[in-house]
């Protein structure tokens, strides 16, 4: 298969040096790469790894580039996102191609994932779901591991529902005091609070019951995967913030304001991405509800 005058993919900013193409050269010299209408060449104007090309001098802001190749067959589609060592890379080559750094950035993406985990709105791919188990006599179940906090939409009484003999049936949502005001009757639960690490119900659950929990989870730390959520889909909020605090500790003035542009923009569009999914996931227009 031939690919012809495909863009490389990347940013063109004056310091990122690094740029995919949608497919591997096979064979790898069969890649003409050409910036600003001159044809550079391997080894002394690039470097190619994979589908990767690292240019040795960074394009400047205003050139642009085309690749022709040939690929033996159409591989699957790239997965979304940028792995772990990809971002190291994007944030050292938009510092300068700094070295020594990669575990400070490291630090920096998790300490970032950290404060985006507490700051609202909370993310649509952080929505998780998890299916909790009640025991006889005991008012309260304990809450997933990972949990930030509920996941509720427009028009729901709460954000758990237990299973009934014929279906689920929602559980009304209602602060610890009222939950307190309740009489301890034992049957099954109507109603919930959420305080801490628990879910405490009313009635206390005369036996054992299923609650399906839908809530928003927190991510799995970078310290311990190399791909995660937070890369997958929003790898711009990531990687500028961690960027900007990087830049920060280097007393790189110039960088910081870049980055904090880029996170400003990249928050913007994660933030409608995230009110449009939940607006179309209420909206009556979108096929699918009980009601119509």
């Amino acid at each position: 298969m031939f690919r012809d005058s495909e863009v490389p993919q990347g940013v063109i900013d004056g310091t990122n040096r690094v740029f995919t193409l949608q497919y591997a050269p096979d064979p790898p010299q069969s890649l003409l790469l050409v910036l600003n209408g001159v044809v550079q060449r391997p080894v002394a104007d690039f470097t190619l790894s994979g589908n990767v090309i690292t240019y040795v001098y960074a394009p400047q802001p205003g050139d642009s580039h085309l690749a022709w190749y040939r690929t033996v067959a159409a591989p699957p589609p790239l997965a979304p996102g940028i792995s772990k060592p990809e971002a190291i890379g994007l944030i050292s080559s938009r510092l300068g191609s700094r070295t020594g750094l990669d575990d400070y950035i490291v630090q920096e993406l998790v300490m970032a994932q950290s404060a985006l985990e507490a700051t609202e709105p909370l993310p649509w791919f952080l929505v998780a779901a998890a299916t909790l188990g009640t025991s006889p006599g005991v008012e309260y179940v304990g809450l997933p591991e990972d949990f930030l906090r509920e996941h509720a939409e427009s028009g729901h009484m709460g954000s758990a529902t237990l299973q009934v003999s014929n279906g689920w049936r929602p559980l009304r949502k209602v602060s610890i005091h009222r939950i307190q005001d309740m009489l301890p009757l034992q049957g099954p639960p109507t109603h919930y609070a959420v305080v801490g690490d628990k879910m405490y119900l009313r009635p206390i659950p005369d036996t054992s019951h299923s609650i399906n929990l839908l809530y928003y989870a927190k991510d799995a730390s970078l310290n311990f995967v190399d791909k995660n959520r937070w890369l997958t889909y929003a790898p711009d909020v990531l990687v500028s913030y961690a960027g900007r605090q990087v830049a920060r500790y280097l007393r790189d003035q110039s960088a910081a304001v870049l980055f904090q542009e880029d996170l400003a923009l990249a928050l913007q569009r994660l933030a409608t991405q995230t009110i449009s999914r939940a607006v179309a996931s209420t909206d009556p227009r979108f096929k699918g509800f009980e009601d119509e």
